[in-house]
């Protein structure tokens, strides 16, 4: 840096100072001013609205699947089966008492993921890369619903799965750019999109038999790819703070895991309820993200 560029950096306010040290540097800054600023926080709060009013719509009919109990031979994750019934008799739980059980942590799943966003967007709305983060809380408050919804025919199916791939291509957008705002390595700007074309395979297959397991493919294909690339930048490519904000995520992510393995247990006091998990769903990356690794992640983005 040349004597020039140091009287310059003398006289500007400490923000412009930061946002030219970046470009001196080669970093991404994700900080925005004026129009595009406004723009940013009129389209965050506009995607929240149509969340909302795309997701109201689908909570009667998951209310409905759980209270019925399902007959078939290949039940959706989160459904009553007649074992489960059974299991739930001997512990004299009603099926109304696991509905409404479910439905609670359903609701507070939901706030969780919407309130972490708010205390992101209250304090980093002018922050492009933390609006975005707050966009991926919000559409992933929903999952659970979706996820019981996507696997039954019926009107519903659709909605919920265009609802859910929305989410989790947000959710790879967000894991793509973490934590510098910069696809790292570069070919890794094709996974949102290949997720998006993914599922849209997913939608016109939704009526053949199996489908599920060909969307949940695709999922966690997606997923070790980005676990992989944040271990490359981690280790290649990030600076001292940006890995400070990686450990804070995997610190979280690692309590909440260990959170699942003691939830797990009455699993294996009544294993009839095994078909009714909580496990499976608690291992989505919503519920990881916005138990004790949401904290974390507020807080490295926060910081």
């Amino acid at each position: 840096m040349n004597r020039t560029t140091k009287i310059a950096l003398g006289h500007l306010r400490p923000r412009s100072q930061d946002a030219l040290h970046a470009r001196l540097s080669g970093a991404t800054t994700t900080r925005l001013s004026g129009h595009r600023l406004t723009l940013a926080r009129l389209g965050t709060m506009g995607l929240a609205a149509l969340t909302l009013a795309a997701f109201l719509p689908l909570l009667p009919a998951y209310l409905g699947y759980l209270h019925t109990v399902c007959a078939g031979a290949a039940c959706p994750v989160g459904q009553l089966t007649p074992q489960a019934v059974q299991a739930l008799q001997t512990v004299e739980l009603s099926v109304n008492v696991f509905v409404a059980y479910t439905l609670v942590l359903t609701l507070i799943s939901l706030l969780m993921c919407w309130s972490v966003a708010a205390v992101i967007v209250w304090r980093k709305s002018d922050e492009w890369m933390a609006l975005l983060v707050a966009v991926m809380l919000v559409l992933m408050g929903t999952s659970y619903v979706t996820h019981l919804l996507l696997q039954q025919p019926s009107s519903w199916q659709v909605p919920a799965l265009l609802l859910d791939i929305l989410t989790f291509g947000v959710f790879f957008l967000v894991f793509c750019l973490f934590p510098s705002g910069r696809f790292i390595p570069s070919w890794l700007c094709w996974l949102p999109a290949g997720w998006i074309a993914w599922g849209l395979v997913t939608i016109s297959l939704h009526q053949v038999a199996g489908f599920y397991s060909f969307h949940l493919v695709g999922f966690l294909g997606g997923l070790i790819v980005v676990v992989s690339a944040q271990v490359y930048r981690y280790r290649r490519v990030s600076t001292v703070g940006e890995r400070q904000q990686t450990k804070w995520v995997v610190w979280g992510a690692s309590i909440a895991i260990m959170g699942v393995v003691g939830l797990s247990l009455p699993e294996a006091l009544v294993p009839s309820l095994v078909g009714q998990s909580r496990l499976y769903r608690l291992l989505d990356p919503c519920d990881i993200i916005q138990d004790e690794a949401a904290r974390h992640f507020v807080a490295s983005i926060c910081q």
